[in-house]
């Protein structure tokens, strides 16, 4: 699954999302970068690598979440760099 991007080749940019947004149970890969959440976050049981070549694994990097921001039981550990969360952050989302 990808939402949004942070690669200048893939036309997909971020988004804006306004209330929850759940990530769970993905087998295929996810890749969510570059978005602007306003509402809770929650990124569970995510497996595989990322949908794009050269992505190893599960990750949500660059985004603005405006919640809480909670991650478990992602495999591999998911991949989250840059991001700017005013809310808590819980679980493989803890820095």
């Amino acid at each position: 699954m990808l939402i949004g991007s942070d690669h200048d080749s893939t036309a997909c940019p971020g988004n804006t999302i306004n209330g929850p947004l759940t990530l769970e149970g993905n087998t295929g890969g996810l890749q969510a970068p570059a978005n602007t959440v306003t509402g809770p976050v929650r990124i569970d049981g995510n497996s595989a690598d990322g949908p794009l070549s050269g992505e190893p694994v599960p990750a949500f990097r660059a985004n603005r979440v405006t919640g809480p921001l909670r991650c478990e039981a992602n495999s591999p550990a998911l991949l989250q760099t840059d991001t700017v969360v005013q809310g808590p952050r819980s679980g493989q989302c803890r820095l």
